[in-house]
């Protein structure tokens, strides 16, 4: 579980850099920049450089790991011969290599072969150190460091050759494994790794930076100072990636609670709308209803609705009217004041107003007395 972890927290990208130290004692690098997708691993970049500068001149992210492989000048690359009654520890190992080395003057790492042999490759301390720090000064984070050839062994199972040369060396191969070192002065342009076609220089580093996304075991040299950059590295990246992840988690959190909010807000618009649109049905209602109890009033003052029978009357007045007399005007509860507008008219209820003329008073007062009657 912890490794899937930290394999998680390493990302699909990484540099692999062989670092060559010539004869004469300046420093040429092979670099390669390798991306997984899906479960494919690319080669999205390779360079070349003949100093350090010139390395530090290509602008990489200091964020992606380097993968590190020293070789040439200085450093030792010595099959050894073990059996089942020797140790391989560090003390014996060294011992069969250089037998007046003192171990804590050295970084070394081993490479199995079979049961019996193994690579040891080892360099002098002060060499690694001062190289590591003037990387690590740029901000680079270096994981690991091999030495010589060893990473191109964990990829002798992608090589179709079984003999590659890598600047003046030649490396011998048999059952995925290289079985011999040694000089050459013959040059191979291109071999073939995979499905991709490339130089026999870049295989160091490819080799190196193939590590990352690989679970063999490790040859990389033992060191404090690598120890503690490979570590930090791992928590800078678990750093990056929680805080990718709180990030994410928050912004989620702001886009569901925005589509809340606009759903909402929407509804709450609309409901908005509506109650408005009651508002103005209730207050047509409240004018309607005033409306209506202001005819009722009206009805109740001038006694329309009320049963007075001034209808009755007005029939009877207009069947016993005799001849002679003309009417011109009559009114069923008239008003009792002048109309104006915006005043309240008050009616005489119950009385009716009649005007005429006759010219024949006799017969006006015998039908004002059948009236009485």
């Amino acid at each position: 579980m912890k490794e899937r972890i930290i394999s998680f927290l390493k990302g699909n990208s990484t540099y692999g850099v062989d670092l060559f130290f010539s004869a004469e004692g300046g420093v040429s690098f092979y670099f390669v920049e390798l991306t997984k997708k899906k479960d494919e691993i690319e080669i999205v970049r390779k360079e070349k450089g003949d100093s350090l500068d010139s390395f530090f001149d290509l602008k990489l992210e200091t964020q992606v790991p380097i993968y590190l492989s020293i070789r040439g000048r200085g450093v030792l690359n010595k099959k050894i011969i073990t059996d089942s009654k020797s140790t391989t520890n560090s003390k014996d190992l060294l011992r069969k290599a250089l037998p007046n080395a003192k171990e804590e003057n050295f970084y070394f790492s081993t490479s199995a072969i079979n049961q019996q042999e193994l690579w040891l490759s080892m360099v002098r301390k002060e060499q690694v150190d001062k190289l590591f720090n003037q990387i690590i000064k740029q901000g680079f984070s270096v994981v690991s460091v091999f030495l010589g050839y060893s990473e191109v062994g964990k990829i002798a199972s992608l090589l179709t050759e079984e003999k590659i040369t890598i600047g003046e060396t030649e490396l011998l191969f048999a059952e995925n494994q290289i079985q011999k070192i040694q000089p050459s002065v013959e040059r191979v342009e291109k071999i073939k790794l995979g499905e991709e076609l490339i130089s026999a220089d870049y295989l160091v580093a490819f080799g190196s930076a193939f590590n990352h996304f690989t679970s063999q075991r490790n040859t990389k040299i033992v060191s404090s100072g690598l120890q503690h950059e490979e570590s930090e590295y791992i928590q800078k990246r678990a750093f990056s990636v929680g805080l990718k992840v709180v990030l994410s988690f928050f912004l989620m959190l702001l886009l569901v609670n925005f589509f809340f909010f606009q759903h909402y807000n929407e509804k709450n618009n609309d409901l908005k709308e509506q109650l408005l649109i009651n508002q103005s049905q209730l207050n047509k209602l409240r004018e309607l209803k005033e409306e209506k109890k202001n005819k009722e009033q009206f009805f109740l003052k001038t006694d329309l609705i009320s049963s007075s029978h001034s209808a009755y009357y007005a029939d009877r007045l207009a069947l016993t009217r005799p001849k002679g007399i003309s009417w011109e005007e009559l009114n069923i509860n008239p008003s009792t004041s002048k109309i104006d507008k915006g005043e309240e008219i008050e009616f005489a209820i119950k009385q009716i107003n009649l005007v005429g003329t006759t010219s024949d008073s006799r017969t006006l007062n015998k039908w004002i007395a059948i009236l009485d009657q």
